[in-house]
């Protein structure tokens, strides 16, 4: 990673000796992201990076996929109320599924 960025603006910020040791999302998106792209911290990262802000000016119908078991996104943590003040929201929530699929077996 150190020689891909190098030459970004906030590179020289990026706890590069660290990044070995992380062990969860967060730790990494403290030591690099936030770091790399000039966030004052992982909180103003996670905030201004959230889609969740756009919801009330999606103007064409969509379906949000949204799993319970997502391990990224605080999906407890959000209020639901959000998806229901746009009538263009189609909120989808399943127990299983993940962040990025909803993986099923041929054998259950």
């Amino acid at each position: 990673l150190a020689t891909i960025f190098k030459n970004y603006t906030y590179a020289w910020e990026v706890r590069w000796e660290a990044l070995s040791d992380v062990s969860t999302v967060e730790e990494f998106d403290e030591n690099f992201t936030r770091r790399m792209f000039g966030y004052e911290s992982v909180m103003d990262y996670y905030r201004k990076s959230s889609s969740i802000q756009y919801l009330q000016k999606i103007h064409t119908p969509l379906l949000l996929l949204l799993a319970e078991d997502d391990s990224i996104v605080d999906v407890p943590g959000i209020d639901k109320q959000l998806f229901l003040r746009n009538p263009n929201l189609v909120l989808a929530l399943t127990k299983r599924g993940g962040h990025v699929a909803w993986h099923e077996s041929l054998h259950p």
